[in-house]
């Protein structure tokens, strides 16, 4: 942590919290129950405590770094289990894994969100070092952005953000972020037909949600971005749009995620845009330029350090700072 902070000038980072590594035995997830304040034996007997201990740590670490932590709360059960049975994720290395959802998932899910916000916020003792938590979670993918606009599902999504959404606010004492949001820039036969607000039905979708029905607005707006996309290929300013969806008066509330840099080609390239002329020093400081230029709350990119599998990191495998996407960070 020290490093990121002194070798790249980062004071925020995100971490993705996936339900199975939450749990004491994979995939069995505690019931639906009233949200508590204070956990009881009874409670927390469905968890793995040591990793949650684990996280309080890490996030006492950052304040020793001086870094704020976004914790992104990945539950796979936004959609009942009937839904789709076919392509849903539960295994892992051919045992259980991901819980499964039943008929009405999202009492279970408001549980599980209140119950780790509450452990810990309580456990760590630098809770002021969470800028915020969100709410997010595919229920084909698991650690992913929600499908918040297929209409296939979007009855049942509807239904669990506003069951979630007002439990999951009243947990602990940090921040709320909205659930990850994704606009859609797919370049196939069905996406190429659809409207920019089609695209966008995830803003849309969650603006209504939890600003005009529910009346709990969020702290922070925090939406995947992409570079060059404002004007985009089809002529709509994407960002632009976004901030009329949510409204001028939240910008400076905007967190912009996923960032994207090496090792992206493949998903980058299924988009309508042509990233092929840029490097991904060019890409990455189009975003974060974007990103001042609005005014937004802040930033995160995808990932700190690559894989010999996944080389997305701003750092390589072997720990080797990639200098060409350091100094553009170091320059936002």
């Amino acid at each position: 942590m020290n490093d990121l902070a002194k070798d790249a000038g980062i004071n925020f980072v995100s971490l993705f919290i996936p339900i199975p590594l939450t749990l004491k035995k994979a995939a069995t997830a505690p019931p639906a129950a009233k949200p508590n304040t204070i956990l009881t034996d009874d409670d927390l007997r469905y968890y793995n405590t040591v990793f949650l201990d684990g996280i309080a740590l890490f996030i006492e670490d950052c304040h020793e770094a001086g870094i704020s932590v976004e914790l992104d709360l990945a539950d796979n059960r936004w959609v009942p289990y009937a839904i789709n049975p076919a392509q849903r994720k539960v295994g892992h290395k051919g045992e259980p894994y991901w819980p499964v959802a039943d008929d009405t998932p999202w009492d279970e899910s408001a549980r599980w969100y209140s119950d780790v916000i509450t452990y810990i916020e309580e456990k760590t003792k630098h809770p002021e070092n969470i800028a915020l938590w969100t709410i997010t979670g595919n229920y084909l993918l698991g650690t992913a952005e929600p499908d918040l606009w297929s209409p296939d599902v979007l009855k049942v999504t509807e239904q669990y953000v506003k069951y979630v959404w007002p439990i999951f606010v009243k947990a602990g004492k940090r921040p709320k972020g909205t659930p990850v949001l994704l606009p859609i820039y797919a370049d196939d036969p069905y996406w190429n037909k659809k409207t920019s607000d089609e695209r966008l039905a995830a803003f849309v979708n969650i603006k209504k949600w939890l600003v005009d029905d529910l009346e709990l607005p969020p702290d922070y707006w925090v939406m995947t971005t992409y570079p060059f996309t404002d004007p985009a290929s089809d002529g709509v300013k994407y960002i632009e749009r976004i901030i009329d969806i949510i409204g001028r008066e939240n910008v400076s509330r905007i967190i912009s995620t996923d960032l994207k840099g090496p090792g992206h080609e493949d998903e980058l390239s299924a988009t309508m845009f042509d990233y092929s002329r840029y490097s991904s020093a060019e890409l990455l400081e189009w975003q974060l330029k974007t990103s001042k230029e609005y005014g937004f709350a802040g930033w995160w990119i995808w990932s700190y350090q690559g894989t010999p599998t996944d080389p997305t990191g701003i750092r390589k495998a072997d720990g080797e700072w990639r200098t060409e996407l350091v100094d553009v960070i170091r320059k936002y």
